[in-house]
């Protein structure tokens, strides 16, 4: 194990020297990895590069494992995130999707503030889904209104290009 130092949250996290596979009629969808089961690696397990959260273990096998990318398209993340307005005020919502025409994934918030701008850190939040709080998944690129509802659908641009992962990184526990 290694220490992925965040300034939001350190996380211990096993080291995964290189992505085993990636097939190209799932690129958006997943990636294979080689450690499992013998390594300790466990479905759920987030799953992280350098600069952010990329998704989790979707399935584990003795010696890979599956990851589920956050740009999956089967409209099932609901990672619940928080959009960081200050040091002391964030706005809560859930990553539902990924756009693939757009690029970007697709928030939805709880909330109508007009303090939500272009440029802001979207991390986790560490409530539901497993995924633990304080990795970075991204900025906001555009805000959008709902019509006759609650809240607003923002556009966040991922923390990576999600092309190419050569190392990745499960995330194991707390520090």
């Amino acid at each position: 194990s290694f220490f992925l130092f965040s300034p939001i949250s350190p996380l211990r996290a096993a080291c995964i020297k290189a992505v085993k596979s990636r097939d190209q009629a799932y690129w958006n969808n997943q990636l294979t990895i080689n450690k499992g089961k013998k390594d300790g690696i466990k479905e759920g397990m987030a799953v992280r590069t350098a600069k952010g959260l990329i998704g989790k273990i979707s399935e584990v096998s003795e010696y890979s494992s599956t990851v589920k990318l956050l740009t999956s398209e089967d409209k099932q993340n609901n990672v619940i995130i928080k959009v960081s307005i200050s040091d002391k005020e964030a706005v809560d919502g859930v990553l539902q999707s990924y756009d693939a025409s757009k690029g970007r994934y697709v928030v939805q918030l709880f909330d109508t503030s007009d303090k939500i701008k272009q440029g802001q850190q979207v991390i986790s939040s560490g409530k539901g889904e497993g995924y633990p709080g304080g990795i970075f998944i991204g900025t906001v690129d555009t805000v959008q209104a709902l019509n006759n509802q609650t809240g607003q659908t923002v556009y966040v641009k991922p923390v990576d290009d999600f092309q190419s992962f050569e190392t990745v990184a499960v995330v194991t526990g707390e520090k």
